[in-house]
């Protein structure tokens, strides 16, 4: 028995090692919401969005992206199936990409005033359709320019047509006809040019009857069609202008709607980028017209005035009608009449339909929808409209996948813990109540009972652990057909040993889309779209939302945990209570007539929830829930309730309560050439162990951890077109400047970090021509260590110590390391160009750093002007993240490791660990070696004990 009892200890002792930091850093690649479709040769989709360009394929596994610096989106593009020219939002950026491998061949810019520029495939020499004309609308000298380019970048012709406003172009061989208007001193008339593509000569065509003009007053002015028409609304408003080269043809409304009175005050003409066909808009209807060649109408077809209207790329006649209302689409047929029904309701979750993107094939059609969320699916149908049975009027689709692209566009997030659930918490506290009352060797045996315990949620974990490492060796992504098919539950995470599972909550205001996401593996838990129809019920359907408010309301220990989400409009907020683990809502949401600018969650728990402060633009305030307990609760403790507000861009005022209001208490108004960049203060949960640190001489000299100082980062720009940046530490309660610091000849971008007893101001420095990193250390100058009170309205300031440092890489953003006790050394972590997430340690940028050792203190090397960007630096790793804009970092249960999320276009999840892994076993650790070793010592042990016995029992005898 004695023996089996070693055995029992060696192995507890071996799986509780066993049991170690298991994390594998997750990304999730998104592209955002997205603007145009087009598919590519061997069935993979190239698309646009707001935010970049990429390939993707039939899977919907991102092959490649392409983003221009600044994330300024994708204006427009084109592609021959083995390049694609890109041109950027502002129209200031082309770029040539290789269609296979995404690389970039060549990037050129222009320097225009425009936002209005379009691409077009042309042949120059013969040359296969490799080469490119752009047209711009320069918006300041009101002309159009030209751009003829070859596929290696360099520039055939120019040609600028001045006074000239292009609308629609048509290609003919080696013709271009330019439609669009004429700026005179007294009004706009309709010109057509004819632009030869292989030298660039212009000639305008001029005999257009002058009495048959366009309606200058509507969108979409003028529309061109494949049969080399340019067709607009007559400025009569009486029919429509046919423009064919030199001649036009009137089409008077009469005889298009023969026998049905209409008056056409709002007609407005679409264009649904139809070869064919065009769609005219008045009374809330919509009349989908079809001119052929003899320029005649052959076909109507009214729909109702919210749909859009698309066409089937692939097909002669298909067009796709969307309602998006009714979550259906219709496939019409304006030749034949035909029409049929894709019933999209299964989607409802999604909210309304944006978009659609058709494709037509052999058999079927390959549909691409986004949706109000973002969300953008793929469905296929079983048919087509041609093939489809006579006496069908619906047409039937298979799912087969879909990306959250509201990911990319992450406004608001909240990390916490994974909550114990209520039998783990009725556990727990039996647990330390018998522990409590336990002698020693008891405790042993919890301990050792706590060990099993442990050892079996591994090995019930083992399938699981098993079951994900099969998905992370597929390249397929979560099929939902099943979703569909049949409705399951959320999944739960689960607590553990190393706080390593946690909840993301995460809410995209653009999106109105709230998310709950596994920390451990990327897994989206669930998702939930914040329709928008209660809050603009009574605020008129095109209200903004906007969310205001995403917080952990309930204590930690409470379940279910409770997150408050709060919206607002222009007039009234909306209040939604939360399930933070499967999303589901806690109490009905509310809305109250209250416009919330800020709030405040106050430190006091009232029945396992911290009450809120709203506050609105007038610095009046309510109180959620607004009890009698909370209400009597906050009216002890209002005195030392304070907060700031940031107005307009030069205007920071404090406000504290006085007789039961808020009332300004202090303020800071910048001059006008002045803006605020940024405002930095330390994260209310940081936790510091080292209070003090002690100097070369051996004195102690004590850290100023004032969490109400917050830093303060402005620019100027003065007459000489020079920026001056400034640094103000202030004290937000009575509103005292603690310390100022200013810089001359700097240039964004500006980061401005506050933690401790540090700040850190980053900028590109135009004298040195470097990035330069300055660090603001303060300290206190006395300490009262009897005094029971302390204020922000009596203390001193503090003693403050600088140092300068230059970087050799541009920043997005920073963030600091944040650990369960704050022993652990703090490192820096910023964002870089490349998709790279680097570790500055903290102890580089200190601002007692002397280039005499015998003035440096302990534990501080040589001050050295440069920060050194080491391989063992980067965080990401080989990992590329497109448009990070934000890092949060949180604690876990290991004082070593900090958890870092990285927000922007992508998501990005790791570990951070600035003095290594000194409370846990290193994953690279011998195990083998180790059971060996125990199962050596074991054997030793039995035979040692045998021999023993033996050799007594020898001794006995004789």
């Amino acid at each position: 028995m004695r023996n089996i009892f070693y055995l029992l200890l060696i192995l507890i002792f071996f799986f509780s090692t066993f049991i170690t930091c298991s994390f594998q850093p997750w990304k999730i690649e998104n592209l955002g919401k997205v603007e145009k479709v087009s598919k590519g040769q061997k069935g993979n989709l190239f698309i646009s969005t707001s935010l970049l360009f990429a390939s993707l394929q039939s899977s919907s596994k991102i092959e490649w992206t392409h983003s221009f610096p600044q994330n300024q989106g994708v204006n427009t593009f084109v592609d021959n199936n083995q390049y694609i020219y890109i041109l950027s939002n502002n129209c200031k950026t082309l770029s040539l990409i290789k269609a296979s491998n995404g690389n970039i061949l060549w990037e050129r810019n222009f320097e225009l005033s425009t936002n209005k520029c379009n691409l077009e495939l042309i042949s120059i020499n013969n040359n296969a359709f490799n080469d490119l004309l752009i047209t711009f609308y320069d918006d300041i000298n009101r002309s159009t320019y030209f751009y003829a380019i070859s596929i290696n970048g360099n520039t055939h012709w120019t040609k600028k047509i001045s006074n000239f406003e292009y609308e629609t172009k048509q290609m003919k061989k080696n013709i271009a006809t330019i439609g669009g208007f004429t700026n005179t001193n007294t009004n706009k008339q309709l010109s057509i040019y004819s632009i030869n593509l292989q030298n660039g000569n212009t000639q305008l065509i001029n005999n257009i009857q002058p009495q048959l003009n366009c309606l200058l007053s509507i969108k979409n002015k003028l529309i061109s069609l494949s049969n080399e028409n340019f067709i607009c609304i007559d400025s009569n408003l009486k029919g429509l202008n046919v423009f064919n080269g030199f001649e036009a043809t009137p089409i008077n409304f009469d005889d298009i709607f023969s026998g049905d009175k209409f008056t056409f005050s709002n007609i407005e003409l679409l264009d649904i980028s139809s070869e064919n066909y065009i769609a005219l808009k008045f009374e809330d209807k919509i009349t989908i017209l079809n001119i052929d060649d003899t320029i005649s109408i052959n076909n109507i077809f009214p729909i109702d005035p919210n749909s859009s209207i698309h066409p089937i790329i692939g097909s002669k006649h298909d067009l796709m009608i969307i309602q998006k209302n009714k979550l259906i689409a219709n496939i019409y047929n304006p030749i034949t009449n035909k029409t049929v029904d894709l019933n999209l309701n299964r989607f409802n979750m999604f909210g309304k339909i944006e978009k659609i993107f058709a494709f037509e094939e052999t058999n079927f059609y390959n549909i691409y929808i986004v949706f109000e969320d973002h969300t953008f699916i793929s469905i296929q149908t079983l048919t087509t409209l041609t093939t489809l049975s006579i006496n069908r009027n619906t047409i039937e689709y298979s799912f087969l996948w879909q990306r959250n692209e509201a990911l990319a566009s992450i406004s608001h997030t909240q990390i916490i813990d994974t909550p114990p659930n209520a039998e783990e918490i009725r556990d727990l506290a039996e647990e330390l109540k018998e522990e409590a009352q336990a002698s020693i060797f008891e405790c042993f045996i919890f301990r050792i009972s706590h060990e099993f315990n442990q050892l079996k949620v591994y090995i019930l974990d083992l399938p699981n652990k098993l079951n994900k490492l099969i998905n992370d060796l597929s390249d397929l992504n979560l099929n939902l057909n099943s979703l569909f098919s049949k409705k399951k539950k959320n999944q739960i995470v689960e607590s553990d040993r190393f706080a390593f599972n946690k909840i993301i909550v995460a809410a995209s205001t653009k999106a109105n889309k709230l998310f709950g996401i596994d920390s451990n593996s990327g897994q989206i838990l669930w998702s939930k779209f914040l329709e928008t129809s209660n809050l603009c019920k009574t605020s008129g359907c095109n209200c903004q939302l906007q969310i205001n408010t995403l917080q952990l309301i309930s204590s930690p220990m409470h379940y279910p945990p409770e997150f408050v989400l709060i919206r607002t409009d222009s007039e009234k907020s909306e209040i939604i209570w939360f399930n933070p683990v499967d999303g589901q809502e806690t109490k009905k949401s509310e809305i109250i007539n209250f416009l919330v600018k800020k709030t405040i969650i106050l430190p006091w728990l009232i029945d396992n929830e911290h009450p809120l402060l709203l506050i609105d633009e007038n610095t009046k305030f309510m109180l959620l829930p607004e009890t009698h307990e909370i209400v009597e609760s906050f009216k002890k403790r209002q005195d030392h309730i304070f907060y700031y507000t940031k107005q307009g861009n030069n205007l920071i005022n404090g406000f504290g309560i006085k007789d039961n209001k808020f009332e300004k208490t202090w303020s800071i108004n910048f001059p006008n050439n002045t803006k605020i960049i940024s405002i930095s203060q330390p994260s209310p949960t940081e936790r510091v162990s080292a209070l003090s640190r002690v100097t070369k001489e051996g004195n102690t000299i004590i850290k100023y951890l004032n969490k109400n100082c917050i830093s303060i980062v402005t620019l100027t720009t003065d007459e000489e077109i020079s920026k001056t940046a400034e640094l103000l530490l202030v004290d937000a309660v009575s509103g005292k400047i603690l310390h100022h610091a200013s810089w001359p000849n700097v240039l964004e971008p500006i980061l401005n970090l506050r933690s401790e007893n540090w700040a850190i101001i980053y900028f590109w420095n135009s004298v040195n021509s470097q990035y330069q990193i300055s660090v603001f250390d303060m300290y206190e100058p006395f300490i009262d260590w009897e005094a029971k009170n302390h204020s922000s309205f009596d203390a001193l300031n503090p003693i403050v110590a600088s140092q300068a440092y230059f970087l050799n890489t541009y920043l997005n953003c920073l963030a600091v390391t944040m650990t369960s006790h704050g022993i652990t050394q703090k490192n820096i972590i910023g964002s870089i160009p490349g998709g790279q997430l680097i570790n500055l340690d903290k102890r580089l940028i200190d601002a007692r750093r002397s280039q005499d050792p015998t003035k440096n203190d302990d534990g501080l090397k040589i001050y050295s002007a440069y920060l050194p960007i080491g391989l063992y630096s980067f965080l990401s790793k080989n990992q590329t993240l497109n448009g990070i804009e934000k890092i949060i970092t949180v604690e876990t249960a290991l004082e070593s490791t900090s958890f870092v999320l990285a927000i922007g276009i992508d998501l990005f999840a790791t570990l951070s660990t600035p003095a290594g892994l000194f409370d846990t076993i290193d994953p690279s650790f011998n195990y083998a070696l180790l059971m060996l070793s125990n199962l050596v010592l074991f054997i030793v042990i039995v035979a040692l004990r045998s021999y023993s016995k033996r050799q007594e029992l020898n001794h006995k005898w004789k």
